[in-house]
């Protein structure tokens, strides 16, 4: 789903979107575990990316792939 243009000049903010597609089946992690497993700190910068702002394009992209097969559920069948 990510775009490889973007997800070459923004290898961090890349990571967390496919973080948060390969976790739209599971619960979210917690800001702490986000932290945790791409070892930063609340107040990291990570390529102009605040640590914080990471976690929400992981929140967002887990959303985003959960609507898209939402979707996909309800699309009639045959279409």
């Amino acid at each position: 789903m990510a775009q490889d243009k973007w997800s070459q000049a923004h290898p961090a903010a890349h990571q967390a979107t496919l973080l948060g597609e390969r976790h739209a089946a599971l619960g979210a992690l917690s800001r702490t575990a986000f932290f945790d497993h791409f070892g930063l700190n609340v107040h990291d910068c990570c390529q102009g990316y605040t640590a914080t702002a990471l976690y929400h394009l992981y929140l967002r992209s887990r959303i985003q792939t959960r609507l898209l097969w939402n979707q996909a559920d309800q699309m009639p069948k045959g279409a």
